[in-house]
């Protein structure tokens, strides 16, 4: 799991009970989230079913008792619906980059009827540098790494959106920013404060 990833993950996450994870991809942020926390349940929603895959042969390799407490979904997130509780923790890694900015909108008008007020949502990304020496170089990259993704996805968007207005319109404030690699990642953890 990158650095990235593991920052706010022990301390910060230690009260949640109940999680909320869109692709995760292969499930070593899951792994690590459900030994960390003993008491957490986790529903994981992936689209895609070899990365399904990846997670169940890593969840094997963890023991039964984490593994009883993740829920793997086959299902897009833009159409996911939980009828069981209601999640005070959501996690996206490198996720929010496979929307437009609109279909990101409709993503958290679904998903945050789903979340308890005061819900931690840890996202980590890509990002434009503003800026600085890294900023002449960080829209070339990004814009070649759409370009691969897109041809191996066959996904439609081909810039990063604005998740920080879609989470500021919904009710989420940052509470932690942090960056690396001169600020091409960023990790944030918001809280939903309505």
């Amino acid at each position: 799991m990158p650095a990235s990833q593991a920052v706010f993950s022990a301390a910060a996450l230690a009260d949640c009970r109940h999680a909320l994870v869109y692709g995760d991809g292969d499930g070593r942020f899951l792994a690590r989230l459900l030994r960390s926390n003993p008491h957490i349940s986790v529903d994981s929603v992936d689209c895609r079913a070899a990365m399904i895959s990846l997670v169940e042969r890593r969840m094997d390799r963890i023991g039964s008792s984490a593994r009883r407490r993740l829920t793997l979904h086959h299902d897009n997130a833009l159409s996911f619906s939980s009828y069981s509780f209601r999640y005070d923790l959501l996690v996206t890694h490198f996720f929010l980059d496979c929307f437009s900015t609109a279909e990101l909108n409709v993503l958290f008008d679904r998903t945050v009827p789903q979340l308890t007020t005061g819900a931690l949502f840890l996202v980590s990304e890509f990002a434009t540098i503003e800026g600085g020496p890294m900023a002449a170089v960080s829209r070339p990259i990004i814009a070649v790494l759409y370009r691969v993704f897109g041809l191996l996805t066959k996904l439609g968007p081909r810039h990063l959106p604005d998740h920080s207005s879609v989470l500021d319109a919904h009710g989420f404030t940052l509470l932690e920013h942090k960056t690396w690699l001169g600020g091409l990642l960023v990790s944030e953890l918001w809280q939903l404060q309505n």
